[in-house]
C-alpha cells in the first residue's frame, strides 16, 4: 500500500505565491504594526482609567472639564488651532525621532502614546458620566482621533524608514544609501501628513460646532 504522506498546501496551492507574501509584508507589515501598537495603548489607557485612583480621576475630571468648557466657550477658529497643535504634537515628535538613528527603537512608543490617550480618554469618560460621556466621546473626541491617528501611523512609518536608512549608513561598510533620496521622500510624505492632520482638526472644530451644545457636564 502506498503511505499516505500529509503535507502542508504551499502558497501556491491556495492563491498566494511566497513573493506575495512578501510584498504584502514589506508593503503593509509596518502600518500593521504600529496599528497594533496603537491599540495596545488603547487597551492600556482603557485599564489605567477603568482602575484609577481618587487623585487620578480628580486629575483627569480638571482636564476634562476644562477641556469641554474652553471648547463650548471658545471660538470655530480656536478650536480648530487647538485641535491642530494637540494632533500635530506626536506627528513633529515622529518626525524629528525619525532624523535620529535609533529612531527605530524609539518611534513604536509614540503610537503607543497616542493609543493611550484615547483609551484613557474613553475609559473615563465611560465610568465618570456613562452613556453620556461615551456618546461625547463617539461624536465629538473620537472622528478627529481616528483621523490623527492614522496620520501618526503613516507618519511613524515614513519616521522609521529613514531612521532605518541613517542607522545603515552609518553602520555599513558597503555604499551608503542615497540619503538625499531619503530625506525628500521622508518630506513628501510628512506633508501629505499634515494636510490629513489638518483635516482631522476641520474635524473636529465642525462636530464641536454641531454636537456640543447637545451635551451638559
Amino acid at each position: 500500500m502506498k503511505s499516505i504522506v500529509w503535507e502542508i498546501p504551499s502558497p501556491k496551492i491556495i492563491g498566494m505565491r511566497k513573493s506575495d507574501y512578501r510584498y504584502y509584508m514589506r508593503r503593509y507589515g509596518l502600518i500593521t504594526f504600529f496599528t497594533v501598537v496603537l491599540f495596545i495603548g488603547m487597551f492600556i489607557g482603557v485599564s489605567v482609567a477603568k482602575h484609577a485612583n481618587a487623585n487620578l480621576i480628580k486629575h483627569l475630571d480638571f482636564l476634562f472639564l476644562t477641556n469641554y468648557s474652553a471648547r463650548s466657550s471658545q471660538s470655530v477658529f480656536d478650536t480648530f488651532a487647538a485641535s491642530l497643535s494637540a494632533y500635530f504634537l506626536l506627528v513633529f515628535a515622529a518626525f524629528l525621532i525619525g532624523l535620529s538613528v535609533w529612531g527605530t527603537a524609539v518611534i513604536p512608543f509614540v503610537s503607543l502614546l497616542k493609543g493611550f490617550g484615547i483609551g484613557l480618554s474613553a475609559g473615563y469618560l465611560l465610568s465618570a458620566y456613562g452613556g453620556k460621556g461615551i456618546g461625547y466621546y463617539f461624536l465629538i473626541l473620537l472622528p478627529g482621533a481616528f483621523l490623527s491617528s492614522m496620520a501618526l501611523i503613516i507618519q511613524s512609518r515614513a519616521s522609521f524608514y529613514f531612521a532605518k536608512t541613517l542607522l545603515k549608513s552609518i553602520t555599513s561598510k558597503d555604499k551608503s544609501p542615497n540619503l538625499n533620496k531619503s530625506i525628500k521622500t521622508l518630506l513628501i510624505k510628512t506633508s501629505y501628513v499634515l494636510i490629513l492632520t489638518s483635516c482631522a482638526a476641520i474635524l473636529d472644530m465642525i462636530l464641536t460646532s454641531v454636537f456640543a451644545a447637545l451635551f451638559k457636564f
